[in-house]
């Protein structure tokens, strides 16, 4: 999961390469990366090493990614919830998530850090430790920025309190396996852990976001954690947009000497219908 053109389709392509596979997975090099499917691919080999995972077999998802459009994200919401209750109820286990973040942003944005909050909130604090935040773009550390820096400052910052609670961070193309490298590496890293006897994460361990669902049909997405949250941010950027046509009207009266105009804000931003899970 993660942003949109963070890299999760081409860390899927890769795995799939590694893995010898002749399969290929979308990767969307369009303006408009919204529009995508989600897409799910069966990997044959990784699990039969395992004696715990052993008769498994192994599907990463590829999720669209977030991209700062209100309704569109809460459909790409909508869609990965639904896939993940029709998974579980067909039996699978759900392995881990790979949170995938592009390590040459600038910032970290309104929409990156609304978008992490809302990957948060389907997590829940159990199944953290079956979290990898997974940085890409590494190749792009040609110029004066300091990539290493970017991701100290994020483990202690954005990501200190899922970090604290169980979660990893792990390089995709990184030389240094014991902070990632390979696609294959990451994977096997984070079967390894729910597989293992000793390991605090259990393979059966759901996300909140599927606990919250079960028995639920049609889902409603504002019942959940993660959906009350997109509501209330959604809630925060309808309340700025709404302001700031009263700020520009009020700086325009002043210095006309006039009044502000009641009818100002409702002309331009007329009230928005209320985010449903329908």
């Amino acid at each position: 999961m993660g942003m949109a053109k963070a890299g999760k389709s081409y860390f899927i392509s890769k795995l799939l390469k590694e893995m010898g596979s002749e399969e290929k997975v979308e990767i969307d090099d369009s303006l408009s990366p919204c529009t995508r499917d989600l897409q799910s691919v069966a990997i044959d080999g990784l699990s039969s090493d395992n004696p715990t995972l052993k008769g498994r077999r192994l599907l990463i998802v590829d999720t669209p990614g977030f991209c700062d459009e209100s309704s569109t994200d809460y459909n790409i919401l909508t869609g990965i919830v639904d896939w993940l209750d029709h998974s579980r109820e067909k039996g699978d286990a759900l392995g881990g998530v790979i949170y995938v973040h592009d390590i040459s942003l600038d910032d970290f944005s309104r929409p990156v850090r609304e978008n992490l909050e809302i990957f948060e909130r389907m997590c829940g604090e159990a199944f953290l430790k079956k979290v990898v935040l997974m940085t890409t773009k590494w190749g792009r550390a040609q110029d004066d920025r300091d990539f290493e820096a970017m991701e100290n400052q994020l483990r202690i910052g954005f990501w200190k309190g899922m970090i604290e609670r169980g979660a990893r961070t792990m390089r995709l193309d990184s030389d240094d396996e014991n902070k990632g490298g390979s696609a294959l590496h990451i994977v096997a890293n984070l079967l390894e852990r729910v597989a293992s006897p000793d390991s605090e994460a259990s393979l059966e361990e759901l996300m909140q976001v599927q606990r919250e669902v079960i028995g639920h049909r049609p889902i409603n997405l504002a019942e959940t954690d993660a959906g009350k949250a997109m509501q209330d941010q959604l809630a925060v950027r309808r309340k700025a947009l709404q302001g700031e046509p009263r700020n520009l009207a009020r700086e325009t009266n002043s210095k006309r000497g006039k009044p502000q105009s009641k009818s100002f804000t409702g002309r331009f931003f007329p009230r928005g219908r209320r985010f449903t899970g329908a």
